[in-house]
């Protein structure tokens, strides 16, 4: 909570994000890989600290991300539109040491997809998807990332929702057994009820169930019976589909 709130605070200046810090100052234009990487890193961080304002933030960057690094052709520019001239905008598509900026942001925008606010951003991330197959068929070692996206696109991605007082046990205790479980292929909004406009869709116009804590599973936003038991809602977490 710290680290993102010195990022927003104090790397984030004049509507836009900025890459490095020294001697109390900001400065130089963050590339895509900044952008896709803190998008992530507020998505991991909401789905374990649900304040909305957390999953607000990561919308507001990769708006901006859509807005001002997207190639016409597919895919993202590694700078900005209004980023200082270059000779060439550069594109890098391949891993390196560090994932590169296009597959952290199509990882980005199918997690984001699927918390229901951006369906359209899918459509993004699976052309690009599309466009780098070939590639990372051939050479996977060197889109290892990629290969990272394509699995959670593929995969029986499942959208949990949580609505409750967050402040009573049962709601922890429910919280508690959604992550007792390592399950790459789900995203987790957890809300108070009534839910913050700003909350994901995924757990807007939930309701609760006898006043109770209640959870509801879904895959392609088709949910199935909302539960409220704590044993049955890890029974059905458990569950291979």
């Amino acid at each position: 909570r710290k680290n993102a709130e010195f990022l927003l605070k104090s790397m984030y200046q004049d509507g836009r994000l900025l890459r490095s810090w020294r001697a109390g100052v900001a400065r130089h234009n963050a590339y895509l890989e900044d952008y896709a990487g803190m998008i992530l890193g507020l998505l991991a961080l909401y789905q374990s600290d649900p304040d909305p304002k957390w999953y607000k933030w990561a919308i507001k960057l990769a708006e901006e991300m859509v807005s001002h690094f997207r190639d016409p052709a597919g895919g993202f520019f590694d700078t900005r539109d209004d980023h200082e001239q270059l000779v060439v905008r550069p594109k890098d598509t391949q891993d390196n040491a560090t994932p590169s900026g296009n597959a952290l942001a199509a990882n980005a925008l199918l997690q984001l997809a699927a918390f229901g606010d951006h369906p359209e951003w899918r459509t993004i991330a699976e052309e690009m998807l599309a466009q780098i197959k070939t590639n990372a068929l051939q050479y996977p070692t060197a889109f290892g990332k990629w290969l990272q996206a394509i699995d959670f696109a593929i995969g029986s991605v499942r959208e949990i929702a949580i609505i409750g007082d967050l402040d009573d046990q049962a709601t922890q205790a429910m919280v508690a057994v959604t992550w007792k479980l390592y399950d790459p292929y789900r995203v987790v909004a957890i809300s108070n009820y009534p839910p913050n406009p700003e909350s994901p869709m995924l757990v807007k116009e939930r309701k609760l169930i006898d006043e109770d804590p209640t959870a509801y599973i879904c895959q392609n936003f088709v949910c199935k019976t909302p539960i409220n038991n704590l044993q049955a809602y890890e029974k059905q977490l458990t569950r291979k589909e």
